[in-house]
């Protein structure tokens, strides 16, 4: 038993039963207690002592009774506060909160690395719920991270809410003449965020951030629940803050085929440079992540079906096409056996198609006419990856399919102009 899990009990008084330490992070020890009075088990957070700031309890607490006061379905809220002694003659600030059984969001994506296009948006909107009802209110996050959104029940929960703000609160000094340290703070960017997630003009240290800095937090966020990383990393806490400064805003349709020129728009308005070219306020980014989901489900799905559908229509007369297509390239004399390529794609919305035709092609041209596809599984891990738009020359597509021991290979396109997708054999 540590001497800060003693100085907790003893703080605690009667009213937690406290029983093990549960996690522990750059600002804070989190322990198990029971609430005695109310039967249940809670969160008990201890601010690291350096990180409260010389004569900064008062506001630290004083920041927390403003959060206390969130009361919000996807807000995680604080029941309790008090402070410790630190052991050093100081005081360190704790807080309690609800016990959520589960796991983070950064703990779903380590196991899922990328999000369903639906859970990601669906996700992204309740966490602006719950940040425009604290804006409403005058709290700021500023410190948005999948760390600090629980998952319960399918749903997004915010922790921690307010207690960035509290923290830098507690690091300025009381007056001019007194000094204070902000190096272990600044260390572990807590006063300001976490880098990945920052938004540029938090980097700068104002003390004028608004409620804009966590739209940008959450759209870093929604970009990372789509592609499987955050939209800019670098080999230092530095290097990653100046890449949110100055980078250009990177497009998550290029490693997430399945994400909507719409939607995208959406988080690249949301991670503007500039704070007045992002969206007003979290609602308005709400109601603009609902609509970009509500408008691009059925145009894909239309698109796709579609497709689907012509090609599984034709399959029947697949043996006489590609007798007669140019493209169908003859490799051997065992022409029964077909390995579909991947098309070449352009223009916006198809990219998905082009590895997407091996196997939609493959499953309906198996078995026609005595034909055997290649499994297509098979063809990806051979063909390797390709430029955009790029499936490869002639030659190399007959040595592959020498390789796989087909008699003929197939190659084409999927063309998008105009709202209309055109796929062909070329």
């Amino acid at each position: 038993m540590t001497d800060t899990f003693q100085r907790l009990v003893a703080a605690l008084g009667e009213r937690y039963a406290l029983e093990r330490e549960i996690g522990a992070g750059g600002m804070a020890t989190v322990y198990l207690a029971k609430d005695l009075r109310h039967g249940r088990h809670v969160a008990v957070k201890v601010v690291r002592p350096e990180l409260s700031g010389p004569g900064g309890i008062a506001r630290f607490l004083r920041e927390i009774e403003v959060v206390a006061r969130l009361q919000h379905p996807h807000i995680l809220p604080v029941f309790d506060s008090g402070t410790l002694d630190d052991g050093a003659g100081g005081q360190t600030p704790y807080f309690v909160m609800p016990f959520v059984e589960g796991e983070t969001l950064r703990g779903r994506l380590g196991r899922e690395k990328q999000l369903p296009v639906d859970d990601a948006i669906s996700l992204a909107a309740e966490v602006s719920d719950a940040l425009a009802y604290a804006h409403g209110h005058g709290v700021v996050h500023r410190d948005i991270k999948p760390e600090n959104i629980l998952m319960s029940g399918g749903h997004g929960v915010v922790a921690d809410f307010g207690v960035a703000k509290a923290l830098a609160t507690g690091q300025r000094p009381e007056s001019p003449d007194e000094s204070t340290d902000r190096s272990a703070l600044t260390q572990v960017g807590l006063a300001i965020g976490t880098p990945h997630y920052m938004a540029p003009e938090q980097a700068t240290g104002r003390d004028t951030v608004d409620a804009r800095a966590d739209q940008y937090s959450l759209g870093c966020v929604l970009y990372e629940m789509l592609a499987g990383g955050p939209p800019f990393a670098g080999g230092t806490p530095q290097s990653v803050v100046a890449r949110n400064m100055t980078a250009p805003r990177p497009h998550v349709g290029k490693v997430r085929h399945d994400v909507s020129d719409t939607l995208e728009d959406v988080i690249i308005k949301a991670m503007a440079i500039d704070p007045a070219d992002r969206y007003p306020d979290m609602s308005a980014f709400a109601t603009a992540l609902r609509k970009a989901r509500a408008a691009t489900r059925p145009r894909r799905k239309t698109m796709v079906v579609i497709a689907a559908a012509a090609i599984a229509a034709g399959a029947a007369g697949a043996v006489a096409w590609l007798a007669t297509r140019p493209s169908v390239i003859a490799v051997t004399e065992e022409a029964e056996t077909i390995a579909v390529l991947p098309f070449s794609a352009s223009g916006p919305g198809v990219e998905v198609l082009g590895e997407g035709m091996v196997d939609l092609l493959a499953t309906n041209l198996q078995g026609v006419g005595g034909i055997k596809a290649v499994d297509p599984r098979l063809v990806l891990k051979r063909w390797g990856k390709r430029d955009a738009g790029d499936p490869g020359g002639v030659e190399e597509a007959i040595a592959l399919g020498r390789d796989l021991g087909a008699g003929s290979v197939v190659m084409g396109s999927a063309v998008s102009a105009g709202g209309r997708v055109r796929i062909a054999a070329d």
